[in-house]
């Protein structure tokens, strides 16, 4: 089981496969298993050789209270410790959700680490413009604790898989509350789209109504990217329907490995 240290954190990650590298990063209150569970590690590793994160404050990886500990640069320095302790110096890196605020400032930041970059359900907008929701979702982890707010969120949305619930479960209540509050910090990297040349590819559910929108016109300022609607998904969706997303994903990897 391989860690690496990030400024005093330990990030646990996972390797697969053979070939040429890509990066994973799952979406918030999630981790690294769900890669397995969703099909990725299946449906890639017998051509790439596949990294999966997890994030700081999720998974197997260390979890901090304090908010600063989370904000997008130190998520980024976490993926480039992990590339440069499994020996990777460039890749292609995957991220949903807030996995795709990290990629989205890789591929600002240090371009020379990577191959190409895919977001999933996320544009490159500031989350600043949504600061009321993320404080809500930090506030009910602080107040509710971590069974509280899955027994809300299956009221309002439905069960969990059993997976995802048994990783849901395993979270720190004060870590989530703390990463969340760094997400409401994130100034995005809008202006900078148009420099971004490093090959991308953006997908998004036609039915994730926060970003069906924007994430196309973001796509369209970036020299080198490509946008796919994914037709009668949502948010979740456009992440678990591999059979739908993986062929779009390979194709991709195709080009830019």
């Amino acid at each position: 089981m391989p860690y690496v240290e990030s400024s005093g954190v330990q990030i646990h990650y996972e390797v697969e496969g053979s070939g040429p590298p890509v990066v994973f990063e799952h979406g918030i209150t999630d981790a690294l298993d769900s890669f397995y569970e969703a099909g990725y590690a299946k449906g890639l590793q017998d051509n790439y050789r596949l990294v999966f994160i997890d994030a700081r404050g999720h998974g197997k990886s260390g979890s901090p209270h304090d908010s600063a500990a989370y904000l997008t640069e130190q998520r980024v320095a976490d993926v480039l410790a992990v590339m440069d302790a499994a020996g990777v110096e460039k890749a292609v890196y995957y991220g949903f959700s807030l996995g795709g605020i990290t990629g989205f400032t890789l591929a600002h930041l240090y371009p020379e680490r990577l191959n190409g970059v895919i977001i999933c359900g996320m544009h490159a907008r500031s989350r600043r413009l949504v600061r009321g929701f993320i404080e809500e979702q930090a506030r009910a982890f602080r107040e509710l604790g971590i069974r509280g707010v899955l027994e809300e969120r299956d009221r309002q949305r439905g069960p969990l898989s059993p997976g995802r619930r048994e990783r849901f479960l395993a979270l720190d209540p004060l870590a989530l509350a703390a990463a969340w509050e760094a997400v409401g910090e994130w100034d995005g990297v809008e202006e900078a789209l148009p420099t971004m040349a490093t090959p991308a590819l953006i997908i998004v559910g036609d039915q994730d109504t926060e970003y069906r929108d924007t994430a196309p016109e973001d796509a369209s300022r970036m020299p080198n990217a490509r946008f796919v609607s994914m037709p009668g998904l949502d948010h979740v969706q456009s992440f678990d329907r591999t059979d739908l997303v993986l062929p779009h994903i390979g194709e991709f990897l195709s080009q830019v490995s």
